[in-house]
C-alpha cells in the first residue's frame, strides 16, 4: 500500500498525511510525527473532557446533562465571533477553558442569570421563579434553564438548612 493510504496516516481528524501531502519538501518522517502529535493532541483533549465531567458529575449529579445542554443552547445563541472566541479560549496551562469545571459553571451562570449569594436572595429568587411556574406554564415548561436554576436553587436552600 502506498504512504498516505495506509489508515495510520490518517489524521483524527481524517486529513491524510503522506509523503509531500502537506509540503513539496515534507519526507515521510515529518508526516508520521505530525500525525503522531495531534494524535497525542486529540487524546489530551478527550483526557481534559473525561476530567471535566468527572468534576462535574458528583456536583450536579442528575443535572449534568441538563447543565450541559443549558450551556450549549446558550453557546448557540451568542454572535458568532462571541461564540468563538469562548469556544477557542485555553487556560494558562494550555487546556481549552470548555474543558474546565470552574469555566463551565461560570458559563451556566452566565446562562441562567446570577445566582443569590445569601439565604435571602436565595428564597426570594425560588419564590420568583415558583411563580413564573404558576402563572406562565408553557413558557416555563420550555425553560430548561430556568428549571435547572430552581432545581439548583432548592438543592442550595437544602444545604442550608432550610
Amino acid at each position: 500500500m502506498p504512504p498516505g493510504d495506509r489508515p495510520e496516516d490518517a489524521t483524527p481528524n481524517g486529513a491524510v498525511l503522506g509523503p509531500g501531502s502537506h509540503r513539496a519538501d515534507a519526507n515521510y518522517g515529518e508526516a508520521r510525527a505530525a500525525v503522531a502529535l495531534e494524535r497525542e493532541l486529540v487524546g489530551l483533549e478527550r483526557d481534559d473532557v473525561q476530567s471535566a465531567r468527572d468534576a462535574l458529575r458528583p456536583a450536579l449529579g442528575h443535572d449534568y446533562l441538563p447543565a450541559i445542554r443549558v450551556v450549549n443552547r446558550y453557546l448557540s445563541t451568542l454572535p458568532a465571533g462571541e461564540r468563538a472566541q469562548i469556544e477557542n479560549a485555553t487556560l494558562s496551562d494550555g487546556r481549552r477553558a470548555l474543558n474546565d469545571p470552574a469555566y463551565l459553571v461560570s458559563l451556566g451562570e452566565r446562562a441562567m442569570g446570577p445566582f443569590p449569594r445569601d439565604a435571602a436572595g436565595v428564597d426570594r429568587e425560588i419564590e420568583k421563579l415558583e411563580g413564573r411556574m404558576r402563572t406562565d406554564r408553557k413558557g416555563w415548561f420550555a425553560d430548561e434553564a430556568a428549571q435547572l436554576k430552581l432545581r439548583l436553587l432548592y438543592t442550595a436552600r437544602e444545604r442550608r438548612g432550610g
